[in-house]
């Protein structure tokens, strides 16, 4: 057996109102407090502080190992992508990383991401 990569949780769920938003999107309605949403106003939820997320993709990022990093929202994919971008600076070891999901993601994100050459892989479903 071997290790293939490494998947980091960024953010939560948009189906449970946690994806990590910069605006409340959230409302509180019947069903959502039966699906045990976080009341409003909500902005989600990251997963790690900033130097938390770059510490560890960066230590990944050292041992050679692909790191698919899932983000839903707006803030995560911005926290994700400036982590990405300090760790991949003037390295010279590239494996091609990854973002997953990316349901609330921007044009500019995307720009961003390409500039880096991240892979993104699009789960619209959860939309």
């Amino acid at each position: 057996m071997w290790v293939a990569g490494v998947n980091i949780i960024a953010d939560r769920s948009p189906h449970c109102g946690t994806s990590a938003i910069r605006v409340p999107r959230y409302m509180e309605t019947d069903v959502t407090e039966i699906l045990g949403f976080p009341t409003a106003p909500n902005y989600g939820t990251l997963n790690y502080s900033k130097g938390e997320l770059l510490e560890t993709i960066k230590y990944f990022h050292e041992q050679k190992t692909q790191i698919a990093v899932h983000t839903h929202g707006k803030d995560a994919i911005d926290q994700v992508i400036k982590a990405y971008d300090k760790v991949l600076y003037n390295s010279s070891n590239s494996p091609h990383h990854r973002m997953e999901h990316l349901g609330l993601c921007t044009v500019e994100q995307i720009e961003y991401a390409a500039k880096l050459n991240l892979a993104l892989s699009f789960f619209v479903v959860h939309l």
